[in-house]
């Protein structure tokens, strides 16, 4: 795992937010790797605050902040007044810091440069694959990252080799994946063949990018076919009245049900009860819910791009089509429709691949490990 001569060394992990509604995944990242109790971490919130980032361990409440910051401030004379602001980080005097989410780095580069230890910044997708195009001066921010990180973090492949064409290191480029909870998500046991019609879902954002529209110019096509399904379409977002537009469009009324924005224990229900999952999506990082499908043990027909073949194996435990072809999804979901045995065996394919892969015991050791090679550097 880990050589002795890192145990209790002191890790600062730096958030946004803890524990935010969307992030949630994060919180019970922290917490698996802080009950290895293999090494010291300290949470610390980076936030703005009106003109300028300040940094606090996330027991700190920002209303107590003004009492500590003279004590703090003064105690390291090293740091300036702009850094002060960072003077509960500067004092934890971290051997190693991680930066969870790439924009909190230039609100807290100077302190991490006064440090002179070594820290590890993470890449989510966004900050390397559209902030580059959409704000060009990024750039110079990425290639400050690029220089002066130790090691960069990547949620998957397709980001690393994005960023590595952007200029990053190869050597100091890493992946770990996400993991799922695998004893939540889980396939369900006596599973029993709905012999009228097939389930099939979605759990996605209501956005273009998730490919909706191409999903269900798939689903309408089985429908002429006299197929009978019915679609769950789990999640909310921008593209609603798009998606409901498309539904009616395609007379897709009563095959499609939208469920909206649902708790992870309704979800788990309705992949439980669920024979395909479907996700057509057209632009795509690293999806994380093709691995609870997989997990669920479900069969995915999904699309071959980004991060996607990362998480669904062709022909394995899923079936990819090129992006926006609807024919080939279309045959795709008839072809698992009509072979029940087909759909365990991708099925059972997938929850050995997800166990293998992306377990949180296997996320776990993959930090480990690279925060120990951060700590002997």
């Amino acid at each position: 795992m880990i050589s002795n001569e890192v145990l209790g060394k002191k890790i600062a992990v730096v958030f946004s937010t803890f524990g935010q509604k969307n992030h949630n995944y994060l919180k019970k990242w922290f917490f698996s790797l802080q009950k290895s109790n293999l090494l010291r971490f300290q949470i610390f919130e980076s936030n703005w605050s009106g003109k300028s980032y300040k940094t606090l361990p996330l027991k700190i409440r920002k209303r107590y902040y003004p009492l500590f910051f003279p004590f703090l401030f003064f105690k390291n004379t090293k740091t300036s007044f702009k850094q002060a602001k960072h003077a509960y980080l500067i004092n934890f005097n971290p051997d190693a810091t991680l930066v969870i989410f790439s924009h909190l780095f230039p609100g807290i580069s100077d302190t991490l440069f006064l440090l002179e230890k070594p820290f590890i910044v993470s890449f989510r997708g966004y900050d390397v694959l559209v902030r580059p195009v959409e704000e060009p001066s990024w750039n110079e921010t990425l290639n400050l990252i690029f220089t002066k990180s130790f090691a960069l973090h990547f949620v998957s492949d397709f980001i690393k080799n994005q960023a590595i064409k952007l200029g990053a290191p190869p050597q100091k480029c890493h992946t770990i994946y996400r993991s799922i909870d695998l004893s939540f998500f889980k396939p369900k046991q006596h599973k029993s063949i709905n012999l009228e019609y097939s389930i099939i879902t979605t759990v996605a954002r209501l956005t273009w990018q998730k490919g909706y529209l191409y999903n269900l110019e798939a689903l309408s096509i089985l429908k002429k076919k006299g197929i009978k399904f019915k679609y769950n379409i789990i999640g909310e977002g921008p593209d609603y009245a798009l998606i409901k537009y498309h539904i009616d469009r395609l007379g897709l009324n009563d095959q499609c049900l939208m469920h909206g924005q649902m708790h992870q224990d309704k979800v788990q229900e309705i992949l439980y009860n669920s024979d395909i999952y479907l996700q057509a999506s057209i632009s795509e990082s690293m999806g994380n819910s093709y691995l609870e499908a997989s997990a669920s043990g479900l069969p995915i027909v999904a699309t071959n791009i980004g991060g996607i073949p990362e998480v669904v194996l062709h022909n394995k435990t899923g079936y990819l089509a090129d992006p926006c072809d609807t024919h080939k999804l279309s045959f795709y979901i008839e072809k698992l429709i009509t072979d029940p045995l087909l759909r365990k065996n991708f099925g059972t394919s997938g929850r050995v691949f997800v166990e293998d892969f992306f377990s949180p015991q296997v996320e776990t050791e993959n930090w480990l490990n690279l925060f120990s090679s951060a700590l002997i550097s």
